[in-house]
């Protein structure tokens, strides 16, 4: 399932409000992460669902576990698990997933976040 920690982060998030894409636009040289909605309370969901509905993107500050790369199934022949690699999210793109439990901020994107 790929190794895995609670983490908290800033990010935009793209795409959809239960699940989507997470970026970092102050480091563009890294790969956007696939997340899903897993929240403990709906705090902030629907304020979430309007800010990218509206925009497209949101600004956010969310908590819960990251997702390492998954591991190739175990049944596959050697040959082709030497060289698949598998993802998450949509087409499995993404080689690593955020799974959120919280949603502490949302703003629009494009200004400062609220680090609290």
């Amino acid at each position: 399932m790929g190794n895995h920690q609670s983490v908290r982060v800033a990010a935009v998030a793209e795409v959809g409000a239960d699940m989507g894409v997470l970026s970092d636009p102050g480091c563009p040289s890294r790969q956007p992460v696939w997340f899903e909605l897993a929240l403990k309370s709906r705090r902030y969901r629907t304020e979430l669902a309007k800010q990218i509905e509206r925009s497209g993107k949101a600004a956010v500050v969310v908590s819960g576990e990251l997702y390492g790369p998954p591991e190739p199934d175990p049944n596959l022949p050697e040959s082709i698990r030497k060289n698949y690699h598998p993802g998450w999210g949509h087409l499995g793109a993404f080689p690593m997933k955020f799974v959120v439990f919280r949603i502490e901020l949302v703003a629009p994107a494009g200004k400062p976040y609220d680090e609290r």
